[in-house]
């Protein structure tokens, strides 16, 4: 498969350490007191806005095959991103006077090569997020984040060799987990940090006349910026 040949990734989350947290917010977390002039993170009411995947290592699994074992093929790829077809998003959501928080990611890449054979890809990566958000009671300015949802991955790759022009789209659908350790220097800003997890669902990739399953499998650690509007 040519795509499968590409040491690169779909899009850009361990399952959520903090659920554990989650579970019990009023003994670990509250919200940040209105004029006390310290400043925290899960400020309820307002809305986050997020860049991810700044920086990060990743170590994820790619594969397409038709279901029977002699003709599956994978790959592992592994190190430091944004790379191939995971890359930098941004994020958007709202945080509700309960802490919980709704909204969604996108990631759109494109990457055009100047060699004498020519290529290029375009990578997109779409999905709604639902968690909670909070600070500690007593160090506001360390806080947490923890999300769950379906990622969408949309992914074309076109390569011209001679005279013959081969192309690649493939999707695939997964379930992602990501946990946030947020520190917040200042009021209204905050550095991302932590673990995610996608597990992959279902895909499919297509190239000229023929068709194969998908699926996408990751885990690693990322890093980015949150700003409280």
């Amino acid at each position: 498969m040519a795509l499968v040949g590409k040491p690169a990734a779909i899009g850009t989350a361990a399952a959520i350490a903090t659920l554990a947290l989650l579970s019990a917010p009023s003994a670990h977390a509250q919200e940040p007191a209105a004029g006390d002039g310290a400043p925290g993170f899960g400020e309820r009411g307002s809305v986050l806005f997020s860049v991810e995947n700044v920086f990060g290592v990743l170590d994820q699994t790619y594969s397409a095959g038709n279901g029977n074992n002699s003709t599956n093929t994978s790959l592992n790829d592994n190190g430091f991103f944004p790379q191939g077809f995971v890359g930098t998003r941004i994020g958007i959501n709202g945080l509700l006077s309960s802490g919980i928080t709704l909204g969604g990611i996108v990631g759109v890449w494109n990457d055009t090569s100047t060699n004498q054979n020519g290529g290029s890809f375009t990578s997109v990566n779409i999905g709604p997020r639902f968690g909670w958000a909070g600070c500690l009671k007593k160090y506001k300015a360390l806080g947490f984040w923890g999300r769950v949802g379906p990622t969408f991955q949309y992914v074309n790759f076109s390569e011209t060799i001679g005279n013959t022009n081969a192309s690649v789209d493939a999707w695939a659908l997964d379930l992602s987990f990501e946990a946030f350790i947020v520190w917040s220097p200042v009021d209204h800003f905050g550095l991302l940090a932590g673990p995610n997890v996608d597990i992959g669902l279902t895909g499919h990739e297509s190239s000229q006349n023929t068709g194969a399953d998908f699926g996408y499998h990751a885990v690693g650690m990322s890093f980015g910026l949150v700003f409280e509007l």
